[in-house]
């Protein structure tokens, strides 16, 4: 059967309102089809709109969950701490505001840190100034409270810091991630079958550092960050299939607390207006489709706004100013972008720690033909995301396990892997699956050595890397 494409954004009409939700000129209940190129013809294979892989993918998520709960009790032991490095600052707005009363900071400093204190006294008011966003804080408060309430019902220490509130912060980066796989499952299968569904997730979560951030390093921002961005993907489409004023809502809150999770993601939110489109006529119908969806806008864009005004409140209280830089001291290069070695070098290069995300790259251009309505969001939004991290001051972005800016975009890049792998028959196929389980392998293997500090947490050189690679201890 050969389908003929209709141009997106005028094919769907809901009440007065026309909706840019992106299908083949297909029949309604025929809506969800997925369209696999075999030869010169097209042909449809129907997937449903309820994801039909469940089994598969609900068995790979419970076993990534319980690894996660088996290697808490690990780090717990032999680091002692799950809340360090930056996780302190994401973390540290908790106890201070439920238990210190003490946003200047001084309490925390005066009771928990003898030597170094993580944050600066702004200049101008003399207050510690916390510079990391408080959306972590927000997202870990349903396990805070719980810790702090277990600890209360135990007559353990209500310090915000003992044993139970380390393991509860673990707990939710890791719940984070579990669920950023399993939205991301039902986001891929969508588009794909169930073979390459399970196959892209078991590659992003065990190919690249995703699993060590919702693990090891499960209070430093990006399993979350993973989650909401996965989340946004996931939520676009169904906000344009019916633009109710509770869809806007949730597509509001899924949008600020990317913003207040880490500020600089904001930029990932190009993919609300972006979604869908692919021609001069797109771009028209959506300008219509915008102005006569004025209100359900004015709810997202309110629902958002609302939700940084806590992160506003602070920086007023911190620093006498409603808008500030907190990172102070620290500044980008736009004219002298590190790309190469962000994207390639030993050190920390994005392909070299995670080389499974080439093959990522190689299938954007096949979104195209399965997923052709994020395939505009990917072309804007990575690209700027890399030239940023690139142009950051500090481009290794201190201590972590492989290039840790890009984990929060992981499902832009799983969008590319499910594309590289659906398009491949028979040996080709095969040869990939054979590619793809040896670089996974690779990666749980430099992985662990990263945990048992045989890899350097930064400033790795090719002489230090051929002296550990492959080495157990």
């Amino acid at each position: 059967m050969r389908l003929r494409r209709t141009p997106l954004l005028t094919g769907r009409v809901w009440g007065n309102r026309v909706s840019p939700y992106p299908h083949y000129n297909l029949p309604r209940h025929m809506s969800s089809l997925s369209i696999d190129q075999t030869g010169p013809t097209s042909v449809a294979r129907r997937h449903p709109a309820s994801w039909q892989p469940r089994r598969r993918a609900t068995l790979i998520i419970a076993i990534l969950g319980m690894l996660g709960l088996m290697l808490l009790p690990f780090l717990a032991k032999d680091y002692g701490l799950i809340i360090y490095s930056d996780g302190i600052g994401y973390y540290a707005y908790l106890p201070a505001t439920f238990i210190e009363r003490d946003l200047t900071f001084e309490t925390m400093k005066r009771l928990y840190f003898e030597g170094a204190f993580p944050f600066q006294p702004y200049p101008s008011t003399g207050i510690y100034l916390n510079k990391y966003p408080i959306g972590v804080a927000v997202m870990l408060l349903p396990f805070f409270l719980a810790a702090h309430a277990i600890s209360a019902l135990v007559g353990a220490p209500l310090t915000g810091w003992a044993p139970i509130y380390q393991v509860a912060a673990g707990l939710g980066g890791l719940s984070y991630m579990v669920l950023g796989v399993a939205l991301l499952g039902e986001l891929l299968a969508r588009h794909f079958s169930e073979r390459v569904v399970v196959a892209t997730l078991v590659c992003i979560v065990f190919g690249t550092n995703l699993y060590h951030y919702g693990t090891f390093d499960p209070t430093m921002s990006h399993a979350y960050s993973f989650f909401l961005i996965t989340a946004l993907l996931l939520a676009t489409p169904w906000w344009y299939e019916r633009p109710t004023i509770a869809r806007s809502a949730l597509l509001g809150l899924v949008a600020g607390l990317i913003v207040l999770t880490r500020n600089l993601n904001v930029l990932f939110l190009v993919t609300i207006p972006l979604y869908g489109l692919r021609s001069r006529a797109d771009v028209t119908a959506r300008l219509r489709f915008f102005q006569s969806n004025v209100l359900p806008l004015a709810t997202m864009g309110s629902v958002a706004a609302l939700l940084l005004l806590p992160q506003l409140a602070y920086w007023r209280f911190a620093t006498g100013s409603w808008l500030v830089y907190s990172y102070q001291g620290e500044s980008f290069n736009f004219a002298q972008p590190r790309l190469l070695e962000v994207l390639f070098s030993v050190q920390k290069g994005l392909f070299f720690w995670s080389p499974l995300l080439l093959l990522a790259v190689a299938g954007f251009w096949g979104l195209r033909r399965f997923a052709p309505a994020y395939l505009a969001s990917v072309l804007v939004a990575l690209p700027l995301h890399a030239y940023l991290v690139a142009s950051w001051h500090s481009w290794q972005f201190g201590w972590s396990y492989g290039h840790r800016a890009f984990t929060d975009a992981m499902a832009f890049f799983a969008l590319g892997l499910a594309a590289f792998l659906a398009a491949l028959r028979g040996r080709r196929a095969r040869a990939a699956g054979i590619c793809c389980a040896m670089l996974v392998a690779l990666s749980i293997f430099q992985m662990f050595q990263y945990w048992q500090k045989i890899v350097p947490p930064q400033d790795t050189t090719w002489e230090i890397y051929r002296s550990i690679f492959l080495r157990l201890w």
